[in-house]
């Protein structure tokens, strides 16, 4: 990071509603085709996980009423299980606990700086096995203008999904700041989809496919291409 990274100060926030909760594992299945293929990816070349990244932030104008957006992160959390959940140390299981704790301080950050700490977000890697496999940065640039970074692994996070997140996100928001329950139909749970899937299901359908011939495709390349990946 640059000096102007470090004109980031901290800044407490006395609200915590669960402070006193340890995580506990509830389910355990097996990784899906997908996962497993994105972790093989990430083994082969640490740099790779970071290339997986997914990350949006929202730009908030006016009074931010932060415990209650912090509350609103808590119960979306609470809400999604796979952004509660982990991998087994060889990746073939995908874990889910009760409850993930998230980091979360207000931090004053000068404008100037903000691209390059969103782009610093962006490629700091997220640690699989131990989680949790999102984080979140709060920036106040000014009484009026806040910033929030929100970032998780493709592994368990597509675009789709950050856009459930966002839409959960703001009801969680203002059903907090009007004192009432957010309106929301239960959520699909991907720990169920991940547990139904079927590697051979899958497996067949690609040698049905091409049980024949698998097609020639000559792609025209705009521009050589380097000896090895380098995931920018």
């Amino acid at each position: 990071m640059t000096s102007q990274i470090k004109t980031i100060q901290s800044v407490s926030v006395d609200f915590d509603p669960f402070a006193d909760q340890k995580p506990t594992l509830i389910k355990s299945v097996p990784s899906t085709a997908a996962q497993l293929e994105i972790w093989s990816s990430v083994l082969m070349d640490p740099k790779a996980s970071s290339a997986f990244n997914e990350s949006f932030t929202l730009k908030f104008k006016g009074e931010l009423r932060v415990p209650a957006l912090i509350n609103a992160l808590e119960l979306t959390v609470a809400r999604h299980d796979a952004l509660r959940a982990s991998f087994s140390e060889d990746g073939t299981s995908f874990r889910v606990f009760d409850y993930q704790e998230i980091q979360c301080s207000l931090e004053n950050i000068e404008k100037q700086a903000l691209e390059e700490l969103i782009e610093s977000e962006a490629r700091e890697p997220l640690d699989l096995v131990n989680g949790p496999l999102f984080r979140v940065r709060l920036l106040k640039e000014s009484d009026t203008c806040h910033y929030l970074i929100f970032t998780a692994h493709h592994i368990i996070c597509d675009g789709w999904s950050l856009g459930i997140v966002i839409a959960d996100l703001s009801a969680f928001y203002n059903s907090t700041v009007k004192g009432n329950s957010a309106d929301l139909e239960e959520a699909y749970s991907f720990v169920d989809f991940a547990g139904q899937s079927s590697e051979n299901e899958d497996k067949q359908y690609w040698l049905d496919k091409f049980s024949k011939r698998i097609p020639d495709y000559e792609l025209i390349l705009d521009k050589d291409r380097p000896k090895n990946r380098t995931f920018n």
